[in-house]
């Protein structure tokens, strides 16, 4: 299993790539975790109905918070699956990056929100994870886990796949309805209908 580096310097073209979930399971939580905390600082932004503006939308390279309000302006995050690091911009023209690698969901968020903190940027979010059985505070997960590149980057082309797939679904729907997006929450991608 890799467990920080790519196998190859740029990803492969496939839309559908092969992911073993058994083999996936440790860098997941890993990943699920860290995407949890970035989402949860959506929650600090006005209330919106139904919480439709708390999804994680999809962009080129990862999931992105879009634009969220700071003390000055706003921010935004973006975890960046080629690469493999988060990311973070403000409007006032700040900006830093974290790279992902092997590590505990504690020291990974609590670096993260420090370097938030560093930034200017609010960072206060609950350390309680959602949705999941069994939640362990992100401070108190210590076990190291292992964050593997190559499956992380086949799990974000399955994701940008699968949204292709919804938004033609979606577009035969002459309604309203929210845009597809990735709730952290529970770490899968909605269609609202």
């Amino acid at each position: 299993m890799n467990t920080g580096q790519s196998s190859s310097n740029a990803p492969s073209g496939d839309l559908w790539p092969a992911l073993s979930c058994q083999a996936f399971e440790q860098t997941r939580h890993l990943l699920h975790m860290v995407l949890q905390a970035v989402g949860k600082l959506k929650l600090a932004g006005p209330f919106q109905a139904q919480w439709a503006g708390v999804p994680l939308w999809l962009g080129a390279r990862g999931p992105t918070t879009g634009p969220i309000p700071c003390a000055g302006g706003v921010y935004e995050v973006r975890a960046d699956f080629v690469s493999h690091e988060l990311q973070w911009f403000t409007s006032s023209g700040g900006s830093g990056q974290l790279p992902l690698g092997p590590t505990s969901v504690a020291v990974l968020v609590d670096t993260f929100l420090d370097r938030l903190r560093h930034a200017g940027i609010d960072a206060a979010i609950t350390l309680m994870p959602q949705e999941v059985s069994n939640p362990i505070p992100f401070d108190e997960d210590r076990q190291q886990r292992p964050y593997d590149r190559d499956m992380v980057n086949a799990w974000w082309r399955i994701l940008l796949s699968t949204q292709r797939v919804m938004q033609v679904f979606q577009g035969r729907f002459t309604g309203k309805m929210q845009p597809i997006g990735l709730m952290w929450g529970t770490f899968d991608i909605r269609l609202p209908l």
